[in-house]
């Protein structure tokens, strides 16, 4: 039997059947009931499985690297989101000294991800400030950036070892790893200053912890131990991750690895590690947001739902369920201005209308693709008892994360389906590990990846870099104009100058103070109802500090153009006609650019009368 194939059927029993193969061989065991043989290697002395060496292993998460490296080169940001508001808020700590608040770092929805950022550049500020020019701004956002490009490594790693561990071959672990780098928000966030793949990362460490464990049962909790610690980082990098760890739990419950140890825990052993893991997670997560409490100076329940409060930046859009569809879609897809033409459909923008020929042109498709993924993944699981707890993984992590987004938070942005990439992650390899005759889940996985990969791959290599020299001229006008405390005002961050800030985070207009910017208004603000109270407040501000107020042509313009990503409807309590309105009737007395420029608002006292009887309002 030693030198020749063949099987030997055993009877399930409870006590531990331990074999031993010749000559480098190994024993696999076909247990009454299973779906496919279990390799069981030999036993090391603490009773933990001894790993099967897996030829090529090494070579394709090498290549996996090298990809991710390639496909980093490639690639630019779509949008940097909050990087620089960290970097402002760091600065902003560093510049106050012993009597800054505690609160610019420890905010409670990103609770740690500030002070790593800033022991980090504490420790690289000496081989920095060379490169920089001794520009802490430019330090800042480069090390949060570098955190990132890390993270994106390692993730390739844990994803590749994680889809191993739950029995896809090596080609296929390479794709489907392949295919979470290519998701349009990994690939995104992964070249910001963002906590959100960092989160990931955790997440999914712990869940290689916890099927690590279930193959070494000796070091069983201490392995759970662990992936609560894990746990517990991810939703102190990103405090929503809390509604996906019941997922990563559930997952160390009811998953087991392709190959596990010849002593495979009981349901009260791997209750014991779930048990284990849950405890970490409370223990080290109390611990996290109590040091943050502490360190922040919140001593009442006021002060500490408004330091819940205030981590959504006065998010609170209406239409949620409406949202639900583009922002899911854009986690996996890159639609660009594909959502503004879906709106000016569905609300019907009497400016820049669309037509159903439009919608269909644009990006309605990718939402059905990615819809229709989904749902074909569900019911191959549904269908099929093996694939059950796969998909009470897949569920348990979505729909809270759902929930959240509808209920809470936005639905919008595309990072808010992020915590439930892990629970996806195992879904998916559960679909392709079903039996070879069930063929449809693996072709939709495979048309699914292809497009999205042909989809990200043109958006984030060649479409992002287009249109940067209109946007770096206006750029150097205002940086020309507002010197001395002067300000520019702007519709808001779908201005493509606050896109060109954001996409360009080393461009020399975004050193300290270059480029200062005013957001006029943002549709699904909580402050979008006193957006002229803002605006005038923030013009009184700049010429008490001696500075001058720059205003955007397109402020004053009886419509907007379709390229100014402009929906009229997005948001009920805002319209077009409202903000010519109100520069209108202010004087000017300069013009800078051309068509699309700026105009100077006179320092007059009646310009000064009219906005303080708005400001004080």
């Amino acid at each position: 039997l030693g030198f020749h194939p063949g099987i030997i059927i055993l009877p399930r029993v409870n006590s531990a059947v331990k074999l031993t193969a010749r000559g480098g061989g190994r024993w696999a065991v076909l247990e009454s009931g299973s779906m496919r043989p279990d390799v069981t290697p030999p036993a090391q002395p603490d009773g933990s499985a001894q790993p099967v060496p897996e030829p090529h292993t090494l070579r394709l998460i090498l290549a996996a690297a090298l990809g991710f490296i390639a496909l980093y080169s490639i690639t630019v940001v779509g949008t940097a989101a909050d990087t620089l508001v960290y970097v402002s808020n760091l600065l902003a700590y560093r510049q106050q000294g012993p009597g800054a608040s505690p609160r610019l770092l420890w905010e409670f929805g990103h609770l740690v991800w500030r002070p790593i950022g800033y022991v980090l550049w504490l420790a690289a500020h000496p081989f920095l400030s060379s490169w920089s020019g001794d520009n802490p701004v430019l330090e800042m956002t480069a090390v949060l950036i570098a955190v990132n490009f890390v993270v994106g490594l390692l993730l390739t790693w844990v994803l590749f070892l994680v889809c191993r561990r739950l029995g896809l071959t090596g080609p296929a672990a390479l794709i489907v790893t392949a295919g979470f780098l290519l998701s349009s928000t990994v690939l995104n966030y992964v070249h910001s200053g963002m906590s959100y793949n960092p989160g990931l990362l955790a997440q999914l460490t712990a869940l290689l912890l916890l099927l690590e464990a279930m193959r070494r049962p000796g070091r069983a909790v201490a392995l759970g131990l662990l992936a609560g610690c894990a746990l517990a980082l991810s939703v102190a990098l990103w405090f929503p991750y809390v509604l996906t760890v019941p997922s990563v739990l559930l997952a160390g419950w009811l998953i087991h690895p392709a190959e596990p140890g010849p002593d495979r825990p009981s349901g009260r052993g791997s209750l014991r590690l779930v048990i284990a893991a849950t405890l970490a997670t409370a223990v080290v997560g109390v611990a996290f947001f109590g040091v943050g409490a502490a360190l922040g100076h919140i001593s009442s329940y006021p002060a500490f739902r408004d330091w819940v409060v205030n981590s959504a930046h006065g998010i609170n859009p209406d239409r949620r369920l409406m949202r639900l569809p583009t922002g899911v879609t854009r986690s996996f897809f890159y639609m660009g201005d594909d959502g503004f033409i879906l709106k000016r459909f569905i609300f019907g923008d009497p400016y820049a209308p669309a037509s159903a020929f439009d919608i269909l042109r644009a990006g309605i498709w990718k939402m059905v693709v990615v819809f229709l993924g989904i749902a074909g993944l569900v019911v191959a699981l549904a269908r099929r008892r093996e694939g059950w707890p796969a998909l009470a993984v897949l569920l348990c992590g979505a729909l809270p994360a759902l929930g959240f987004a509808v209920v809470l938070f936005e639905t919008a942005e595309p990072a808010r389906y992020e915590p439930a990439y892990p629970g996806l992650l195992v879904a998916i390899c559960a679909a392709l590990l079903l039996p070879k005759n069930v063929r449809a889940p693996r072709w939709l996985l495979a048309g699914v990846f292809a497009v999205m990969a042909l989809v990200n791959l043109k958006a984030y290599a060649w479409d992002l870099r287009a249109g940067a020299s209109e946007d770096l001229a206006r750029a150097v006008l205002v940086q020309e104009h507002t010197a001395h405390h002067g300000v520019a005002f702007i519709t808001g961050f779908r201005d493509h100058l606050s896109s060109y800030v954001q996409k360009h985070p080393f461009s020399p207009m975004n050193r300290q103070n270059a480029l200062p910017l005013f957001h006029l208004v943002e549709p699904g603000n909580v402050r979008l109802p006193v957006w002229r109270q803002d605006a005038a407040c923030r013009m009184l501000e700049t010429w008490d500090a001696g500075g001058e107020v720059w205003v955007s042509d397109r402020l004053v313009a009886p419509r907007p153009k379709p390229t100014w990503d402009w929906a009229e409807h997005d948001d009920s309590r805002i319209h077009w006609t409202d903000l010519p309105a109100f520069f209108t009737p202010l004087e000017t007395d300069s013009h800078i650019g051309g068509a699309d420029g700026f105009f100077r608002v006179t320092n007059a006292a009646r310009n000064r009368a009219a906005l303080q009887a708005v400001c004080s309002r």
